[in-house]
């Protein structure tokens, strides 16, 4: 009964899945927008870390070059 009950449900799962069309794909996001969204979490992170483990805790999160960064327009 129980192995009955599992296949149902698997056999049910696998034909609700097969039945739906695809996603639309999404464009990629431009350098642009990737600069700006990596901004945006940066600003909503960095709080976060200064709060748990203060000033110090992001010397370790610091990069040792330079990075190459991009503005928002």
């Amino acid at each position: 009964m129980v192995k009955s009950l599992a296949l149902l449900l698997l056999t049910g799962t696998l034909a609700a899945c097969g039945s739906n069309p695809k996603a639309e794909a999404t464009p990629a996001p431009s350098e642009s927008q990737k600069g700006c969204y990596q901004a945006d979490w940066q600003a909503e992170t960095n709080p976060v870390l200064n709060k748990r483990s203060g000033p110090d805790g992001l010397e370790k999160y610091e990069t040792q070059t330079p990075a190459k960064e991009h503005g928002c327009p």
